[in-house]
């Protein structure tokens, strides 16, 4: 490190591991060019693979190899090894097999295939597991294009919730200490079922640096999802909280990392909405910095009423629980609440131009969210997409971009004072992996966030095991609405104990105030 930046000498991410590999093996390259070799790649590539050190406790899929030690790859190189690459593919077309619901009620077997590339080819693999759960062949002949491996996973070995990582690693039985010529990585995800219980975990150490990752199945869509994390000792701690969709996708409850301790309570709380929520099996991590430990409680739960958008002005309340607490029936207090206003864009690009939308900031707006979903067959076109605020002066607002690394982004800025009641242009901008762009299409939807106040009666909701009832919201307050705009009321569930059992909130038709202001799409 030069030492100007001393203190900073651990980073992550792979801006920070890519020059530093490359530094290593530029470092192989120009020692062994003095001694009058030259090393093929495969060689500079499986020589620091060979010599990495794991770090402790780490998994492989967060680990790699370890950390890269360049006396011990010079060695290995100056041994005369020879390196080797091989192509490997899971069942469904990636480089690791990935099982993100468990299994079902009997064992599992997964075909991999491995294709020789570069280096030094194999006429036999030997192979080893290296948990218990997986079973393999002691050895396979490498057929002269593409080899079948079969690896089995145990599924009685896999039933309690959490991460199961194991790797079956393939070595020459000429030169088995050459190293791996190919490793096999199989991650199978046990998640909790939230619709049968809550998830509690106290006090989970997490080692410096490392990811605590909990699973959790959402069996149904228009649930509400809550996620706890408290650092118990905050004042010395800190950790990171990130939520992840079925789809590895950053929840758009919370599109960004949450740090917590130190600095606050030490505590956060996720809530995704009905409106939000996608079924499947979510991700939540929480991260240790790079230097110190931490110690974090996490909860997680669905409220026991799910809540689904029906007829115009009204929704849907059902049963969430699964299991034996089917059988009883949900029961909470209903609550109503005015929380702003959204309209829906169709949006029809041209090709590279931005596309752009105008609107005006009502004088209650306290924040205003952007959402933009694109067809995810478009996403595989694109290189790059952001959505940039801008001012009447044309000046980028504080917080006002958003790179979209995915088929769905959302937006979230604050708005000062100086922007309520001015003209902001939110600008659409597509980068494609060829040019010249094509034409492609979006849907945005701009919501504007303030008042939080009670709107209408409440009342008590009970809705029987297996049964429906249906909620009418009440009529939309005269609010000032920009053109084209509908009045966003929230619906909150709470329990009989006061936590929360459901929240959506929902446009209804609204009247507009003779302050009304515009909003445009070109």
């Amino acid at each position: 490190m030069p030492r100007w930046d001393t203190g900073n000498e651990i980073k992550g991410g792979t801006s920070m591991a890519s020059p530093y590999a490359a530094g290593l093996a530029a470092c192989l390259v120009s020692a062994l060019a003095q001694e009058g070799l030259r090393p093929a790649a495969a060689d500079i590539i499986q020589a620091l693979r060979i010599s990495a050190r794991p770090f402790g406790g780490a998994r492989v899929i967060d680990d790699g190899a370890g950390m890269p030690s360049l006396e011990t790859a010079y060695q290995w190189l100056e041994g005369g090894h020879q390196g080797s690459i091989y192509g490997v593919q899971a069942a469904h077309g990636v480089t690791a097999a990935f099982r993100r619901n468990g299994l079902a009620d009997q064992d599992s077997v997964e075909t991999f295939t491995v294709r020789h590339l570069a280096g030094l080819r194999a006429a036999e693999f030997v192979l080893r597991a290296d948990v218990p759960w997986l079973t393999v062949d002691d050895a396979v002949d490498a057929a002269p294009r593409a080899t079948q491996i079969a690896v089995t996973y145990q599924r009685s070995a896999l039933t309690a919730p959490g991460m199961y990582v194991g790797t079956v690693t393939a070595v020459n039985p000429r030169d088995s200490i050459a190293g791996p010529l190919f490793t096999l990585v199989n991650t199978v995800i046990v998640p909790t079922d939230l619709s049968a219980k809550a998830l509690f975990d106290e006090r989970r150490a997490v080692a410096p640096g490392s990811v605590r990752r909990y699973f959790l199945r959402v069996p149904q869509a228009d649930a509400t999802l809550r996620a706890t994390v408290t650092l118990p000792d905050s004042q010395s701690q800190q950790a990171t909280v990130r939520l992840y969709e079925p789809n590895g996708e950053p929840a758009r409850a919370a599109p960004e990392d949450i740090d917590i301790g130190q600095q606050d309570a030490g505590s956060t709380v996720i809530t995704v909405r009905a409106e939000d929520i996608v079924p499947g099996v979510y991700e939540l991590d929480v991260i240790a910095p790079p230097l110190s430990g931490a110690t974090a409680t996490v909860r997680a739960e669905l409220g026991p009423v799910a809540l689904a958008a029906a007829q115009p002005g009204t929704l849907e309340a059902s049963s969430v629980l699964a299991g034996a607490a089917q059988a009883s029936t949900a029961s909470g207090q209903i609550s109503y609440r005015l929380v702003g206003a959204e309209r829906g864009y169709a949006i029809a690009g041209r090709g590279q131009p931005a596309e752009t939308l105008h609107v005006r900031p009502p004088r209650w707006a306290k924040r205003m969210e952007v959402d933009l979903a694109l067809p995810p067959g478009l996403w595989d076109e694109l290189t790059d997409f952001s959505i940039t605020v801008y001012d009447s002066t044309g000046q980028q607002i504080h917080g006002g971009n958003q790179p979209v690394n995915y088929p769905f982004g959302r937006l979230s800025v604050a708005l000062s004072d100086s922007l309520r009641g001015a003209r902001l242009t939110i600008e659409f901008y597509p980068a494609f992996a060829r040019l010249p762009g094509h034409t492609w299409r979006a849907d945005a939807r701009i919501r504007f966030l303030g008042p939080d106040e009670p709107v209408g009666e409440g009342g008590t909701l009970m809705v029987v095991a297996g049964g429906r009832s249906v909620l009418r919201l009440p009529n939309a307050p005269a609010l000032e609405l920009p053109d084209g705009f509908g009045t966003l009321i929230e619906t909150r569930v709470t329990t009989p104990t006061g936590s929360l059992a459901a929240r959506r909130t929902i446009v209804v038709a609204g009247s507009r105030s003779a302050g009304g202001v515009g909003g445009s799409l070109r």
